[in-house]
């Protein structure tokens, strides 16, 4: 690890038990790392700041990218977790496009399939390219009343 993430580290670390929610969330997308002595993976991380605040949606989406895990005593795939996020915040386009990946999902009673959610991602933002690539892998479609073809979607 360079010493510029080891210092990023402790910063984070130093206001983890002040920030709360968001500062594990972020040392969880740096890794994980050392709090008063008790080592913590990624993936503890996010069900720290999820046991802070179940409403933090991009938290509920790195779990998901982590595998998903148990929040509060239940179990959640990373499918769920995705959902999860998006009922807190449907604007994620990052949850959209992660839902894709694992086939589609029901968010706030309405199914979505992998294509759906591609689109959706890209409405909400349209320099997501991992979505611009995925909705290629579909064949292309419309976003934001403009059709699109799967190569111009790669």
């Amino acid at each position: 690890m360079s010493g510029h993430w080891r210092s990023t580290l402790s910063c984070l670390i130093s206001v983890l038990w002040a920030a709360g929610r968001y500062a594990w969330t972020t040392l969880g997308v740096a890794g994980g790392g050392e709090v008063q002595g008790q080592q913590y993976t990624k993936k503890q991380c996010y069900v720290r700041a999820l046991e802070i605040d179940p409403q933090l949606s991009n938290a509920w989406t790195t779990l998901g990218v982590a595998g998903g895990g148990e929040v509060q005593g239940q179990q959640y795939t990373k499918k769920q977790c995705y959902v999860r996020a998006l009922e807190i915040d449907p604007q994620n386009s990052h949850a959209w496009h992660n839902l894709g990946t694992v086939g589609g999902g029901e968010v706030q009673g309405q199914q979505y399939t992998k294509k759906q959610c591609y689109v959706r991602a890209l409405e909400i933002d349209p320099q997501n390219s991992n979505a611009w690539f995925n909705l290629g892998t579909q064949g292309g479609g419309e976003v934001q009343g403009q059709q699109y073809t799967k190569k111009q979607c790669y």
